[in-house]
């Protein structure tokens, strides 16, 4: 029988608050750090608007943070935007061509689609029996093929900002050791200096950028202090394409949302029940409404809250509070917004680069923890390679389509993801092979091994 991991205990000598604060603020900058750089890429923002956005998601993720603390989940995991959701922002950009849509109208649509998409999950939250229906759903096999497809789908928007522009090799030297050093920490480091990474990841490629000879991004001076702007993509539009594609990625996203709240059960020994996870979905439909009224990415608990508590030892509610009221204080800051964006656009995608690599990885993983036989191999991988295809085929092959229909079967994340679901019952059938037994039938079926 296996045993259940013993949940973390504060070391002796526990750093004093405001360390522990700090930490805690350094997990979240660092997770929330580059959404600006593939968003303003993706939807040409400009760079007072991308500084804009920066603000605007560090005010969202405290907000909501201590929401879900408050009044939701109740325990110390940030409420960060879902890679899922910028992934959907960046397909939709690159199809919203090919419907003829204009970047202007899509960030207003997108708007409208998750101020749609948090209101489904408000109501999700109120059905009893449909939440442990929708939780049966999100089998090893849909979070690994999430977590496959997701990094699929950025990678090419990261290796455009990675090369970035002549001359490229400063920036890619900077990149390159930006990644060795995220790497490195990641491998070596203990504690903080793990879990920090890809903070001292940037901060080191960021210094080696005068070095290189490589000027930084000119930002204009601005006010000291500034209300983040509700609405700033302009008056909501209702588009059907946007609205399906952010109502089956709120859908999607409940798998991130419940693995989150069973990681922390794991690591702090907390006590998850029913009414646990149906509060958190409330608050996360709350979440993902407000993202929509401050047109940032759709938010959701962070699953490697896990890893980082577990690193650090870091599991007191008040830290946490702190660092989430200090987020909110942010966003009313624009220079704070002003000098991520100055930051140079390779370090920050190395650094990304690093932390979707581990996300590959884990979805790995957890379709190796479907015991992956011929037979179950070839129901599961078909639709992660037919999603991946998807994001290879031309967009203006979506044109004579619907926008709808085109919004929704362009997108190879959420048409993989889908599809993946819909043969769960034949993943349950197919038997599970041995190892011997895979190499007998692959040599039978003239399959080279």
């Amino acid at each position: 029988m296996s045993r259940r991991a013993a949940p973390v205990r504060a070391r002796e000598g526990t750093p004093a608050l405001p360390v522990l604060t700090l930490q805690w603020l350094a997990f979240a900058v660092t997770n929330t750090l580059p959404v600006p750089f593939v968003l303003a890429a993706a939807l040409h923002l400009s760079p007072t608007a991308e500084a804009a956005l920066a603000g605007r998601i560090f005010l969202v993720t405290g907000l909501m943070s201590l929401a879900q603390a408050l009044f939701g989940h109740r325990l110390p995991i940030v409420e960060g935007p879902a890679g899922m959701w910028w992934g959907v922002f960046v397909s939709l950009a690159i199809l919203a061509p090919a419907v003829d849509m204009s970047e202007a109208h899509l960030r207003a649509a997108l708007e409208f689609g998750m101020m749609t998409a948090g209101a489904f999950l408000l109501l999700a939250a109120l059905w009893r029996r449909g939440i442990a229906a929708l939780a049966a759903l999100f089998t090893p096999a849909v979070t690994g093929a999430l977590m496959i497809l997701l990094p699929a789908q950025i990678a090419p928007s990261i290796a455009a900002a990675l090369i970035g522009s002549p001359p490229f090799l400063p920036g890619l030297l900077a990149g390159l050791a930006t990644f060795l050093v995220v790497l490195l920490l990641a491998m070596l480091g203990t504690g903080i200096w793990r879990s920090a990474s890809l903070l001292v990841g940037v901060a080191v490629g960021t210094m080696l950028w005068p070095v290189l000879g490589i000027p930084f991004k000119v930002m204009h001076a601005g006010p000291a202090l500034a209300m983040p702007v509700p609405l700033a993509w302009g008056r909501p539009q209702f588009v059907p394409g946007v609205v399906a594609a952010s109502l089956v990625t709120a859908f999607l996203l409940l798998s991130n949302l419940l693995a989150s709240l069973r990681a922390m059960q794991a690591v702090t020994g907390a006590h998850v029940t029913p009414d646990t996870v149906r509060r958190a979905i409330f608050v996360n439909g709350a979440s993902i409404a407000v993202s929509g009224v401050f047109a940032v990415p759709g938010v959701i608990p962070y699953a490697s809250n896990a890893g980082f508590i577990s690193l650090s030892r870091n599991s007191e509610r008040l830290p946490f509070l702190l660092s989430s009221a200090l987020l909110v204080l942010l966003g009313f800051v624009p220079a704070v917004g002003r000098f991520v964006v100055a930051l140079p656009m390779p370090v920050v995608d190395a650094a990304l680069l690093a932390s979707f690599g581990q996300l590959f990885a884990i979805g790995i993983a957890d379709l190796a923890r479907e015991g992956l036989g011929l037979s179950r191999s070839l129901v599961v991988m078909g639709p992660i390679l037919l999603g991946m295809g998807i994001m290879g085929v031309p967009h203006s092959t979506w044109r004579s389509l619907h926008t709808p229909m085109a919004f929704l079967f362009g997108n190879g994340m959420i048409v993989g993801l889908l599809l993946m679901m819909l043969l769960l019952p034949f993943v349950r059938l197919a038997r599970e092979e041995s190892p011997d037994a895979l190499d007998t039938e692959a040599s039978h079926q003239g399959i080279p091994r």
